[in-house]
């Protein structure tokens, strides 16, 4: 039986992924995984959201790449440092949630996302993940005004493959869906790799985009 690749994530890592998604809330975001590989295993310690970023409700991108070029370089030196906690292990994107949208579909990944122009593709030749693969989490951020004040919660549900955060106030809740993807370059990405190591952005004659990697069953789990 083939084993599922699984995400291992520090509660600190969920906290942090939590604060980006309430910071972003009607917006799209995006962010990166720090950790180490464990065989199938991605244990995750540390999250980066990124600053430099053009958010909007449906999609996101770099705003900077000379920003983003510089974050790398200097993971490389803090992974000198420390190696069994700085490596990248993959990303997160956020997705938020209005009312009359399924959430099911919100939190998977679309067509975009593992296409050959979509922002995934472009970080695992970025940092260099075309052997270990990417893995990706998708986090689903809802607002939930409350009628009637309520008590504080801080509660989570593990779910595998997913987690569901809650987050609640005396007047308002937030509801967080994280659900994690392991992703693997296909024969289609290797097309389009230019000599260089980039991903070629020449127009292709199909409407859809072309999915350049391989999607694998994966569980998330939580740790303290």
């Amino acid at each position: 039986m083939k084993r599922i690749h699984r995400l291992i994530l520090s509660r600190k890592a969920l906290d942090l992924v939590a604060l980006s998604a309430l910071e972003c809330h009607t917006r799209e975001s995006r962010g990166f995984l720090l950790g180490y590989l464990d065989k199938k295993d991605f244990l995750c310690e540390r999250v980066y959201h990124v600053g430099n970023l053009d958010r909007n409700p449906s999609e996101v991108g770099y705003s900077n790449q000379s920003a983003v070029q510089r974050l790398v370089k200097g993971i490389r030196l803090l992974e000198e440092a420390d190696p069994e906690g700085y490596s990248f292990i993959g990303g997160f994107h956020i997705h938020p949630y209005t009312k009359g949208n399924n959430r099911r579909i919100v939190s998977q990944l679309s067509l975009g996302d593992v296409g050959h122009e979509g922002l995934i593709a472009e970080d695992i030749c970025r940092f260099k993940q075309i052997e270990q693969g990417w893995m990706e989490v998708v986090v689903v951020e809802e607002h939930i005004p409350r009628e009637r004040p309520s008590r504080l919660a801080y509660n989570e549900v593990v779910t595998e493959p997913f987690v569901q955060l809650v987050l609640g106030g005396e007047k308002e809740a937030f509801v967080l869906r994280l659900e994690a993807n392991f992703l693997a370059p296909n024969e289609q990405f290797l097309r389009y790799l230019t000599p260089s190591g980039k991903v070629r952005k020449a127009h292709i004659s199909v409407r859809k985009p072309v999915p350049v990697l391989t999607h694998y069953e994966t569980s998330i789990l939580l740790v303290d």
